[in-house]
Formats: C-alpha cells, structure tokens, sequence
C-alpha cells in the first residue's frame, strides 16, 4: 500500500497516516490480499466519498440512555461507564461492551483496536 496509490481514491492530505494504519492492520483484519484490499478500499471510498477522514462514532451516552439503547447494558455497567454529573463517559468501554460478539467481534475484554475495521471486513468479506 503506498499513498500514491491512495491518491487515486482519495484527496486527503494525510494519507501517510491512512496507509501507516492500514498496514498496522491489514493483517488483522483480513486485508490480506489485493483483491480483499481493493474491494475494501472501494467499499470506503463509496461510504465516505473523495475524503478518508478517522471518523468516531459518538457513544458519549448518559446511564440513563445506556440501558435504554443498548441491551448489553444494565443500570450497574450504565453507571460505572454511561455519562453522570460526576464522570464522562468511557466510550471505548461502550464499545466493547455494545458491540460485543457481534459481527465476528470479541467479547467486551478482547482487543477492539478498530470497531468500524472489524464491522466492515466482517460485513463485506464473510
């Protein structure tokens, strides 16, 4: 992967960045082959247009809306990790926690360096 060969998807000027991350993880997530890797890229370029910006979900839920959004959530884990008056909320355990084994995911304690890279290679590639 190199980024001349980005520059021809995308417009972005960080696209260093984008192709250090994607080999970090290319591996990883299964992006072991050109045609796995070209399908993926496509597949990005079509969601996310002529731009590749690192995109986070917002997961910045109070405990109250926690266990009302999320099934894996009761009013304990909503407490120790949903948005209060006395504390933010921990959006990486959010995460882990709401989109545990789901979509080839791990459980809550497994490495989830990239929801949205385990999410689309599952999606498109399985």
């Amino acid at each position: 992967m190199t980024r001349e060969m980005l520059s021809r998807l995308f417009t972005n000027k960080n696209l260093d960045e984008v192709v250090s991350i994607i080999d970090k993880y290319k591996d990883k997530f299964g992006l072991n082959t050109d045609l796995r890797l070209a399908m993926f890229l496509a597949q990005v370029r079509e969601e996310v247009g002529s731009e590749f910006k690192v995109l986070r979900e917002n997961l910045n839920y109070s405990s109250t809306s926690l266990v009302n959004v999320y099934k894996a959530f009761n009013d304990k884990l909503a407490k120790q990790y949903g948005r209060t008056d006395k504390q933010k909320a921990d959006q990486v355990s959010i995460a882990d926690i709401a989109y545990a084994n789901k979509l080839g995911n791990g459980n809550a304690d497994s490495d989830g360096d990239s929801i949205y890279m385990k999410i689309a290679t599952h999606k498109h590639f399985n």
